[in-house]
Parts: structure tokens; C-alpha cells; sequence
């Protein structure tokens, strides 16, 4: 059976230490609409893999 539980604390440690780094392009609505829209995605694409996506969203912007 597929496991729906999502912990949410999953990636704190990963957005502590880029938040600093995304301050230049007010991400502090940017990234979490970005990370709201891209696990709408997984929703619909179950195949993807969820923590290369995530991580991805939350780091685009890294160095912008």
C-alpha cells in the first residue's frame, strides 16, 4: 500500500540553511507558492520523485 503521510518537517534543515541565500528575490512568498504548486504536481505524477522535486523548488533561486 502507498504511503500518503508526508512529514512536513521533512526539509526545515534544507530551508534553514538556503533562507539566507533567497533573500534577494522576496522568496518568502515565492518559494512556498512554488512548493504548494509543485506537490499539486505529485499529486499527479506519482512516479516523480518526491524529494528531487522538493529540494529542487526550495533551491531554485539559490545564488539569484
Amino acid at each position: 500500500m502507498l504511503n500518503t503521510h508526508v512529514d512536513e518537517t521533512r526539509y526545515d534543515a534544507v530551508w534553514r540553511a538556503a533562507e539566507t541565500y533567497l533573500r534577494a528575490r522576496k522568496n518568502d512568498v515565492h518559494v512556498p507558492l512554488s512548493y504548494a504548486f509543485a506537490e499539486r504536481l505529485l499529486q499527479h505524477h506519482p512516479e516523480a520523485d518526491r524529494d528531487i522535486v522538493l529540494l529542487a523548488i526550495l533551491l531554485h533561486d539559490i545564488g539569484w
